[in-house]
């Protein structure tokens, strides 16, 4: 359950490559948690947290043509709640870029709390 406490860190950090083409990575926390922090210094990305690959978004939507993913502007950092990560459970996290841009790496972390 997410606290209102400031974002801790429960894990390691996962750098993924994102591009115009759907990258889905796995993540995993050192104890259980549902938030992840998401960072994109430079593109427009969407991300969807799963609990396999199978919940991967897989483009990005378009007026008239809605699309699984939750948006994070390039520059900034955003938590986003998901499934449960822990030791013992992996959540996969899918993302791609905006606008079909140039690779851009996007770095997720596991934890609590906000920013």
């Amino acid at each position: 359950m997410a606290n209102q406490t400031a974002f801790q860190p429960m894990g390691k950090t996962v750098v993924a490559n994102v591009s115009g083409t759907v990258n889905t990575v796995t993540v995993t926390a050192d104890s259980p948690c549902n938030q992840f922090r998401i960072y994109s210094p430079s593109s427009d990305v969407f991300v969807r947290i799963g609990n396999s690959a199978g919940n991967a978004v897989v483009s990005v939507p378009v007026p008239g043509t809605p699309a699984y993913g939750t948006p994070v502007v390039g520059g900034s950092g955003q938590i986003l709640t998901g499934w449960q990560s822990g030791s013992s459970s992996n959540v996969t996290v899918s993302l791609i870029t905006a606008s079909n841009a140039s690779i851009s790496l996007v770095y997720i972390t596991p934890g609590e709390g906000i920013t």
